[in-house]
């Protein structure tokens, strides 16, 4: 097709578009005669989508907190996180979950003068497992287990970092903690050992590797024995404990995303005793706390403060801390710091740790994590609070 050059300048505009417009009508019209195969491109398209979004998901390490649709973990926090999913299979009419991970660790004391005389080779895990059936009635019932072990009781590892101190009377090498509950519509209901269930819910997450952020939690403890509730309204979850003796804890937790971010915000307050180091009494400790999370992409920031009061045996101690932790994923490295300051009655207690953990394979990974803390409040020769570790711990950590 040739342009007359003679032709009035609108017509040649309309001749342009003319020929503009004959392939897009031309590939119309093929489609039309010969439409696509519809079915093959959305199969496609899901499937792109699907591994797009288990890709993201496995790069991620925004998990959520423990809530009462999700009855595991229900004993511990942050320690059973496997790269697998838990064992599970069925027994009868109930369905069993296992879960656990075994670590290979070295711990060095950096108080002793000489390398070789500070190490502490040993072995240390941590199992669950969970029975669980659905009744007619839409309920859920169950029953958890789940034990610690150190073969060292002077190792500190993250494998018992989860329940150090969680209540008085703790054995140095081996804990066992067993709950039953029932789940409804309304919430879920617990029994036995569930002295950390509103600490799991609204508490600081743990970082990488060997770490453990000493003094990062009220002295005062609960029980060993106790009930629970825990229900969870659309992004908020409440949670309460008492205990065989009569203290409590009541704590909430709000989380969601926010456009391409993830807040959390959670406060709790708990009534307990403070186990005195010189084994004569208790202290009565009432303490309040909160926690605000900020999650972006592979990171998460967060800073927590509490205000603790003891009293009993002529004292009147107030306490009052702040810690905060940053935490990132590098691939298949995870990075972590935190830190932790704080004062009994203008005593200072101070903490930090650094861990990297570094995923070898599936479900196995390499450890490593620095531990320091710094503390001596002794009031009316009665020892408050003394220094936890000064050390550094590598391991090798299988889980499932």
């Amino acid at each position: 097709m040739i342009m007359r050059q003679d032709l009035p300048p609108a017509a040649m505009a309309v001749c342009a578009l003319a020929l503009l417009a004959a392939p897009a009508a031309m590939a119309q019209a093929k489609l039309q005669a010969a439409p696509l195969p519809a079915d093959d491109i959305v199969t496609a398209a899901d499937a792109n989508a699907a591994a797009y979004a288990r890709a993201a998901l496995a790069q991620s390490d925004a998990a959520p907190v423990p809530t009462p649709s999700r009855s595991a973990p229900v004993l511990s926090y942050g320690d059973l996180n496997a790269l697998d999913r838990p064992i599970a299979f069925q027994l009868a009419t109930a369905t069993v979950s296992i879960s656990g991970l075994v670590d290979a660790v070295w711990a060095h004391d950096l108080n002793r003068k000489y390398w070789v005389s500070g190490d502490d080779p040993g072995i240390a895990g941590a199992g669950q497992i969970e029975v669980a059936r659905r009744l007619g009635n839409r309920w859920t019932v169950g029953v958890v287990y789940y034990g610690e072990y150190t073969s060292n009781g002077g190792l500190y590892n993250s494998a018992c970092g989860s329940f150090c101190n969680t209540y008085a009377g703790g054995h140095k090498t081996y804990n066992g903690f067993v709950n039953g509950y029932v789940r409804t519509s309304w919430g879920t209901l617990y029994g036995g050992n569930v002295g950390n269930l509103v600490r799991n819910d609204t508490r600081r997450r743990p970082g990488y590797g060997e770490t453990v952020l000493a003094y990062d939690d009220f002295l005062g403890q609960l029980s060993r024995w106790g009930g629970g509730y825990q229900v969870r309204q659309g992004p908020a979850s409440f949670d309460a404990v008492v205990d065989q003796d009569g203290d409590f804890e009541l704590g909430s937790s709000w989380h969601r995303p926010i456009i391409d971010h993830d807040i959390r915000l959670s406060a709790r307050f708990r009534r307990s005793e403070v186990a005195i180091a010189d084994g004569l009494g208790d202290l009565r400790s009432d303490g309040l706390g909160g926690v605000a999370e900020f999650t972006y992409g592979s990171s998460i920031y967060d800073l927590g403060s509490g205000f603790e009061r003891l009293t009993g045996r002529g004292l009147e101690l107030n306490r009052w801390y702040v810690s905060s932790g940053a935490r990132t994923k590098l691939g298949t490295i995870g990075l972590s710091l935190e830190g932790h300051y704080g004062q009994i009655d203008g005593s200072s207690e101070s903490a930090v740790s650094a861990g990297m953990a570094y995923n070898l394979g599936r479900g196995l990974s390499a450890n490593l994590g620095i531990n320091y803390s710094d503390a001596n409040v002794v009031r009316n020769q009665i020892t408050i609070l003394k220094p936890n570790t000064h050390g550094a711990n590598a391991s090798l950590r299988y889980t499932f």
